[in-house]
């Protein structure tokens, strides 16, 4: 959610930031090149395609090309199949 608690008028990423969810035992991205080029004013879902990757222990969350300066919120909702 770009900008302070969705706030559109401060704070709010350069357009086209990027997102990844690696998980660091496999290094693979767990948003499958999902998170890039986001939009710098809209909320949206990612919502990455089916991995083989069995995810067990720490992930690491990066965001790039968004200003050193600026805020968002991010929520990681995951689903066991």
């Amino acid at each position: 959610m770009p900008g302070e608690n969705g706030d559109l008028t401060t704070d709010l990423p350069t357009d086209q930031y990027d997102a990844a969810l690696i998980d660091v035992a496999s290094g693979v991205d767990l948003l499958a090149g999902e998170g890039a080029n986001r939009s710098g004013t809209a909320a949206d879902d990612i919502i990455a395609a089916t991995t083989d990757v069995l995810i067990f222990g720490a992930m690491n969350l990066t965001i790039s090309n968004a200003g050193d300066t600026k805020k968002g919120r991010v929520y990681i909702l995951m689903q066991a199949s």
